[in-house]
């Protein structure tokens, strides 16, 4: 991967540096589907450690556009991601996140923020980056 310089997270794709450890927020176990996303996921929350470091921080446009769409900022996201709210992912992935903690290995969230749009989460094994992209950017 190609490093860059310091920047903020903005509509263009750059690799961003962050802090590695933010201050962990606890999200709600499950989101309703008569709740607006906004509300939810800008909620404060209750702290919580970070279970890993997240590297440099991307953002592919298509994530980013979505997500100023919906009033979500990214560092939430970033933050459920990294105390282990893996958002609606299945059993099987729930269990090699679990696993790539232990082992090291690339750790993937998805937060749907409304019915038919997803943002995953992705970590990569070595802990170098963490990117924020829609599924069809993969």
């Amino acid at each position: 991967m190609n490093r860059r310089q310091p920047c903020a997270i903005t509509a263009d794709v750059r690799a961003c540096q962050f802090p590695t450890a933010l201050i962990g927020l606890q999200a709600p176990a499950t989101f309703p589907t008569w709740t607006t996303p906004k509300k939810i996921m800008n909620k404060p929350t209750i702290p919580r450690p970070t279970l890993f470091p997240m590297g440099q921080l991307v953002a592919t446009p298509g994530a980013l556009k979505e997500l100023e769409q919906h009033g979500i900022t990214p560092l939430r996201l970033l933050a459920r991601h990294t105390i282990g709210d893996w958002g609606d992912i299945g059993p099987d992935d729930a269990k090699a996140n679990a696993d790539a903690l232990r082992f090291g290995a690339r750790i993937l969230s998805s937060y749907r923020l409304t019915e038919g749009v997803r943002i995953w989460v992705i970590t990569e094994a070595d802990r170098s980056a963490t990117t924020l992209l829609l599924p069809s950017d993969y």
